[in-house]
This record gives structure tokens, C-alpha cells and sequence, in this order.
């Protein structure tokens, strides 16, 4: 065999190429060679006829590889407008195969460790590096265990741990000279920065726009939200929340100073996109659809309707077929926003929903169904049937963005119209897809590749409000 010219070599397995179709151009620039056995092309085909977000990704690469077969033959490799080379290796390795693993099964996973190495022994010193390219733990497991380098795919990756991730807030310690913020900010609602001091304005120095801060001033703090809007820098005021500005016993807010950043960053009309993160129990969902009930309905017509759309992603074992039409299939997805609306319903912010207007009766809200959605305005769709689709005038909830792909959340993202708002919610440490982790799903992607933008914004939680129960085990189990 003649190895093809190149810096490095890189092998990719099935996972990587449905993980990121465009793979092949991003990691064969700079002179690099990418391997695509012919074993996962058959893998690939597999998927091709399902029409979910895996059937795309997997037809999307078939349609790549078809335009790189017109340029020359694959086999013997093709130049890419990154500047590498892509090659299809169609030849099995068996006698080679059968030497090394010997009583292994053949497998794609084994074929390209095996590959991987045969390209290594038999390439001589032509490459400066030769490694498999997977998101599958196993399997860089596995080839390291024949001395094969494997590494997982980092081009998505913006930072390296969870603990580097945005969090959308900052305390800023101004000094006593600027006291008049303390004073001027809650009444004015809107602070320049151009009131401040020399050395209060220094403080804004590296704040990104929409960034939350927690503003301090002698024993007082405020809440605000550092807004710029050309050489324009103004800090708007959040309200606390406090027993003194608690609604009726029994309606569903805010309830700490996260929360209430979250919800004066979903009710800006300047802010068309929104990332929330944090751990269960700290209401990113619940305060997420409080915002979009009301900010659509007959009392707000912001946004003429509330779209909610989750990942049908099962933890443990498959449930296997279920039976019905779409919304019974999809209803075990859709009883955590059931279990929210309820509780929004049932704590009596929306009289005018339950009873006023005769819609949904206050003995309905304890147990909203499906049915009930309807007369709401709010629906629950899963996330496959957003492709092709142009959202406008709607307050779009992502839930569960963790477990979604960045070539996945780009693609919800770019569905977005006029007038429309949409909010990405997720727990980035609780990933339910074996092929994402904490730093490479679509939802960290997300929030570290937009921040910055004057037209999203990002917000970590932490405080857990859900229940003593459930504080406690989440730090003791």
C-alpha cells in the first residue's frame, strides 16, 4: 500500500463522524491525513434511513464523501479544501487481524485499533503522528491497551473541565465613594457607569455584556446587569428577592438572587438568547416556563405561543416500542414540564388561566395533562421535528440541552425567527448520551461560544430551593 503524504493521521470511528459531519475538513488541515475504514462507512449506513438527528448526520456524511469521490478515488486518497487528505481504507487487515487479536471478534471497533497499528508498524517514520479519533471511552481504552494513541475529539471542546465553564455572574466590590449606587440604581432603575468613579469604571473592565453582577458597597448589595450598547455602558437594577417582596403565599418566584437574574434575563426584550446551567433543583426549568407563561397569553402577547422541546434521550434500559401516536409516545418525556406547569398552575399566579377565563379550573391545575397544554398555548414536542422549521413570535424552551451535540444545538439555534426568544436549560454534569461529556455537549458549547454577544446571555444556579431531601443528596450520595 502507498501511504498517502501527510503531517499526522488521524482514524475516525462511527461516533465522531455522527458526532460532527464536518470532522473530516476540520482535522486534515495543515497537511493531516484522515482514515475512514470502510467497515464504518457500513456502520454509517446503517443509520442513514432513521430520521432522526443521527439519520441526518449520517446521510450529511455519505453526501461529503460522494463529493470527495468525484474529486479522485478514495482509496488512494483525496485532497481536502483544508489541505489534507481523506482516505478510505477498504482492506480488512485480516491475516494481521488474526495475529494480533487473535480469538477477538471482529468488530468495527477492533478493525480500527487494528488498522490503526498496522498503519503504525508499516508506515515507517512518514507521520509525525498516528492516532484514532473517537468519542467512545472504550475504545480509546482498547487501543491503548495495543499502544495505539486515541484521543477524543476536541475541536467542540472550549475549555477543558466543568469548573471553567461561564457563569454568567460576577461580584464587584465598588468603592465607598461610589455609595450614590446604592441609592440611585433601585430608584433609578438604570445606572451609567459613566456616574461612577475612575476607579469604579475600572472595575467593568473584561464584563461581558448581559454578565450578572452581585454589586456590593460597603455592608449593601444589589443586584444588576451590566448592559453595553456601543461606548454606552449602564447597569440595570434586579430586585432582591426578600420576605417583604415575596407575592401571595403560594405563587411560584423567584426565590434567591439567581433566580432572579434568571428571570430578569428571560423578560429582557434585548436578549434573544438565553443559557441556563445548574444542578437539579435550582429551578432552571421552573423559572424557565414561569418566564414564558408570562410573557405569552392573553395577559402578555410578547410572544404568541410557548414551545418546549426535550431530547428523547432514556436513562437505563430501553422501554423498547411504545405504542400510540406521537404525544403518547413522547408523554415520559413530557411529565417534567407537566410536573412544572403544575406546580405554576396550582400555586395561583395564573388565575386568569385557572378559572377566570374558564380554560383550565383551579381542581384541573393540580394534575395538567396533555389535553390541557392546548387551551395554554404551550406545547411539548420532541426535539427531532425542529429541522426545517422557522420559529417566530414563540418563547422556545430547549430542555435538557445537555445532552445534545453542538452541530445538534446549532441546528435548533439557526430555527429561531423574528421576535422570538430561546432559552437553553441543562444540567452539564448530568449527561445522559454515552458520546458527550461535561465539556462537550451542545449546551457548553453554547454558553462559552456566545458569551460576549450583546443578544445572549448565560446564568449559572447553584442554590438547590427543590427540598431538604434533595439538597442534601446531591452533596452526600
Amino acid at each position: 500500500m502507498d501511504f498517502p503524504d501527510g503531517k499526522k493521521a488521524y482514524f475516525l470511528d462511527t461516533s465522531v463522524l455522527m458526532h460532527d459531519p464536518e470532522v473530516v475538513e476540520r482535522l486534515s488541515a495543515d497537511g493531516n491525513v484522515v482514515v475512514i475504514l470502510i467497515h464504518v462507512l457500513a456502520e454509517l449506513d446503517k443509520s442513514k434511513k432513521f430520521h432522526d438527528q443521527a439519520g441526518i448526520n449520517s446521510r450529511t456524511v455519505s453526501r461529503l464523501l460522494d463529493n470527495y469521490r468525484e474529486i479522485g478515488m478514495l482509496s488512494a486518497g483525496v485532497a481536502t479544501k483544508s489541505g489534507g487528505k481523506v482516505i478510505v481504507d477498504h482492506d480488512g487487515h485480516n491475516d494481521y487481524f488474526d495475529q494480533k487479536m487473535a480469538g477477538l471478534e471482529k468488530t468495527v471497533d477492533n478493525r480500527i485499533v487494528m488498522t490503526a497499528l498496522w498503519w503504525k508498524e508499516n508506515s515507517g517514520d512518514k507521520y509525525e503522528k498516528i492516532a484514532i479519533v473517537t468519542k467512545d471511552i472504550y475504545l480509546r481504552v482498547k487501543a491503548d491497551a495495543f499502544g495505539v494513541d486515541a484521543e477524543d475529539y476536541q475541536r467542540d471542546k472550549r475549555i477543558r473541565k466543568i469548573d471553567e465553564l461561564y457563569t454568567g455572574a460576577r461580584k464587584i466590590t465598588l468603592p465607598l465613594s461610589d455609595a450614590k449606587v446604592s441609592s440611585d440604581l433601585p430608584r433609578k432603575k438604570v445606572f451609567s457607569l459613566d456616574d461612577l468613579s475612575p476607579e469604579g469604571k475600572k472595575l467593568f473592565r473584561g464584563v461581558f455584556p448581559n454578565e450578572c453582577i452581585y454589586l456590593d458597597i460597603g455592608e449593601k448589595r444589589l443586584l444588576a446587569i451590566y448592559k453595553k450598547k456601543g461606548r454606552n455602558e449602564e447597569l440595570v437594577w434586579v430586585k432582591r428577592p426578600s420576605k417583604e417582596m415575596q407575592p401571595e403565599k403560594g405563587k411560584v418566584s423567584p426565590t434567591n438572587d439567581e433566580q432572579a437574574f434568571q428571570y430578569a434575563l428571560l423578560t429582557d426584550p434585548d436578549i434573544s438568547l438565553v443559557t441556563i446551567t445548574g444542578g437539579a433543583g435550582t429551578g432552571k426549568t421552573l423559572i424557565a416556563l414561569l418566564a414564558g407563561m408570562d410573557q405569552s397569553g392573553e395577559s402578555n402577547s410578547l410572544y404568541k405561543a410557548v414551545k418546549v422541546f426535550r431530547p428523547n434521550i432514556e436513562v437505563g434500559n430501553s422501554l423498547g416500542f411504545l405504542p400510540g401516536d406521537i404525544d403518547q409516545k413522547f408523554a415520559p418525556w413530557m411529565d417534567p414540564i407537566l410536573d412544572n406547569l403544575s406546580l405554576i398552575m396550582r400555586g395561583g399566579s395564573y388565575d386568569e388561566v385557572c378559572g377566570k377565563n374558564g380554560e383550565i379550573s383551579k381542581s384541573e391545575a393540580e394534575n395538567v395533562t396533555i389535553e390541557m397544554l392546548m387551551k395554554t398555548g404551550l406545547s411539548i414536542q420532541p426535539i427531532n421535528y425542529l429541522r426545517g422549521r422557522s420559529l417566530h413570535d414563540m418563547y422556545i424552551m430547549i430542555d435538557e440541552a445537555q445532552n445534545l451535540t453542538p452541530h445538534e444545538v446549532k441546528m435548533i439555534v439557526t430555527r429561531v425567527g423574528r421576535r422570538a426568544k430561546i432559552v437553553l436549560t441543562g444540567d452539564c454534569t448530568q449527561i445522559d448520551n454515552p458520546y458527550l461529556d461535561a465539556v462537550s455537549n451542545g449546551l457548553t458549547h453554547a454558553v462559552e461560544r456566545l458569551k460576549g454577544e450583546g443578544w445572549a446571555a448565560s446564568i449559572m444556579l447553584r442554590v438547590s430551593e427543590r427540598s431538604i431531601v434533595a439538597n442534601r443528596a446531591a452533596e452526600l450520595l
